[in-house]
């Protein structure tokens, strides 16, 4: 069992319980519909905080079409999904670009260095032990470098607003497998950040007006570096 920080022993329970843990059916390189509203705030953080180019980290890269843009920006990215079609989708498509086979849990940095950015777009809500992935995700970044991840908002007032529309179970989708198993606001999911050592650098909410955004974009950096 690997042993790591605070994480301690999660690993391989992560890796039991994760709903990434079952072969996601990856079955085309097309662009996902969030793209279209996650991609700008993801290339305006790169450009913000690597002005100058640099080499970013893509974890739950998927079938390759968000990691391609980051590319296509001028960055020396790596692809790193677990599922095995979303691997071979990415690699037959963007041969110009790397994919590696891993997930949040591994020893990114013992596999693949340090970046000066880890981005992992709408992953988190997936996954059993998120603590245990941002950990991983704070090893393998630069001591000032940032993490940046998208996830669903769940914030109180689009909370009241799904169940008041009777839209509850449509919106969670609980009958569906590889679905979500966390539900992140803006607090639940900063506390998880600071349990893994990192603290909030920005927030943004994406997609729909602000109360009711699709989703949330969080860059953090780990707590005992300045900005």
């Amino acid at each position: 069992m690997l042993s790591f920080g605070p994480c301690s022993g999660l690993v391989t329970r992560a890796r039991v319980m994760s709903a990434d843990s079952v072969e996601f059916p990856w079955t085309s390189a097309a662009s996902e519909p969030s793209h279209a509203y996650l991609l700008p705030m993801i290339l305006e953080l790169l450009r913000r905080h690597l002005p100058n180019g640099g080499r970013v980290l893509d974890v739950g890269s998927g079938n390759g079409s968000l990691t391609v843009r980051i590319a296509q920006a001028g960055y020396e990215v790596l692809g790193v999904e677990p599922s095995a079609t979303g691997l071979a989708l990415a690699r037959a498509r963007f041969p110009a670009v790397r994919f590696e086979q891993g997930d949040g849990y591994d020893d990114l940095v013992g596999r693949f260095g340090v970046f000066d950015m880890v981005v992992s777009c709408e992953v988190i809500e997936h996954l059993m032990t998120p603590a245990t992935f941002l950990w991983r995700a704070r090893e393998a970044t630069k001591p000032r470098g940032h993490i940046v991840v998208s996830t669903p908002y769940h914030g109180f007032l689009k909370n009241v607003a799904v169940a008041a529309s009777g839209n509850w179970d449509h919106h969670h989708h609980p009958e569906r497998d590889y679905g979500h198993v966390k539900f992140f606001s803006r607090a639940t999911l900063a506390q998880v950040a600071r349990d893994s050592g990192l603290r909030e650098v920005s927030f943004h909410r994406v997609g729909r007006i602000p109360p009711f955004a699709k989703s949330m974009v969080v860059a953090f950096k780990a707590a005992q570096t300045s900005h």
